[in-house]
């Protein structure tokens, strides 16, 4: 899944991307289940489809190594899908919320090192929040008819999966900058005489 020229840093961000989203592939399995077994046709017909595209992407992936560009389709995809299938349920009570999974969006960039990207998500995610709180009532209006014991469900899943995705994510890119803070701790004491280089350490990081 790595390039020979890759160090440590771009296997790590690789690997939390890959696998990361492969955890959320077989999140969005479960929910298209779910969406089929309550006979939510339009809900179940749009997982597929992202399902089927993210697919794609794994495959784009393994053929180029380009870790951004697969960053950028995983989140595009995953943006497109969460605003067809909160409309597609009826709004934010009926999809239990499956709209806050747009953060996953953010921190694939942040990931990945795409500052501009994640404030790309961050201010769409603002503006189609604010969208869909005012379009609520005609949203809900075209809500296939959710059981009321499935959008508890799916809330529980959305929020309990998604924080712990979004948790472990933040912990992990602060175990990334602490592997390269000591790589580039490493490389000083390599290039600079041992007193001078200690006194850098030393100093106050900032």
């Amino acid at each position: 899944i790595s390039l020979p020229t890759d160090g440590i840093i771009d296997i790590l961000k690789k690997l939390v991307l890959l696998f990361g989203n492969l955890g959320g592939y077989l999140f969005s399995v479960i929910l298209t289940l779910l969406y089929i077994y309550n006979k939510l046709t339009l809900p179940a017909i749009l997982a597929g489809v992202y399902l089927a595209a993210v697919t794609l992407v794994y495959v784009y992936y393994l053929r180029t190594k380009r870790l951004e560009k697969t960053a950028f389709w995983f989140s595009f995809l995953l943006f497109v899908e969460l605003v067809a299938m909160h409309v597609s349920l009826g709004g934010f009570k009926a999809s239990g919320l499956i709209f806050i999974w747009v953060a996953a969006c953010a921190i694939m960039a942040i990931i990945t090192s795409q500052s501009r990207l994640a404030a790309l998500w961050i201010i769409l995610f603002l503006v189609a929040t604010g969208i869909f709180t005012v379009a609520e009532p005609w949203i809900a209006t075209l809500s296939p008819g959710v059981p009321v014991k499935l959008s508890n469900l799916l809330f529980a899943l959305n929020f309990g999966f998604g924080l712990a995705y979004m948790i472990g994510n933040s912990f992990y890119f602060m175990y990334l900058l602490e592997v390269s803070r000591k790589q580039a701790d490493d490389l000083l004491l390599n290039i600079l005489p041992a007193a001078a280089a200690q006194h850098r350490l030393e100093e106050p990081r900032r």
